[in-house]
């Protein structure tokens, strides 16, 4: 399984706008067959804050999420809104 966390830092006023592609790109990840989850947290304290919980099936899972449409539509509003680099933490899964 490759399992990582996004981190994801917007500008004040791009909260909604964001959240929704988020949303939009989290249920059409899901239908893919090797995407295993697809979360979308706002921090409560930071709102313009996010991180994105996803598992895959493979590396090759992600690649391949990355060539979709919905993906497409969430990079280019991620990358107009986002007020820093992404961050990515790649986990290893120790239970259940």
């Amino acid at each position: 399984m490759y399992l990582f966390h996004a981190t994801v830092t917007v500008a004040a006023g791009t909260e909604e706008e964001f959240a929704a592609v988020c949303a939009a790109n989290s249920r059409a990840s899901l239908e893919e067959p090797g995407c295993l989850r697809f979360e979308v947290l706002q921090d409560a304290d930071d709102p313009t804050r996010f991180v994105l919980v996803e598992a895959y099936r493979s590396e090759a899972d992600l690649a391949s999420h990355k060539t979709t449409e919905h993906y497409q539509a969430w990079a280019e509003v991620a990358n107009r809104v986002q007020v820093e680099p992404r961050s990515k933490r790649v986990y290893r899964q120790v239970a259940p």
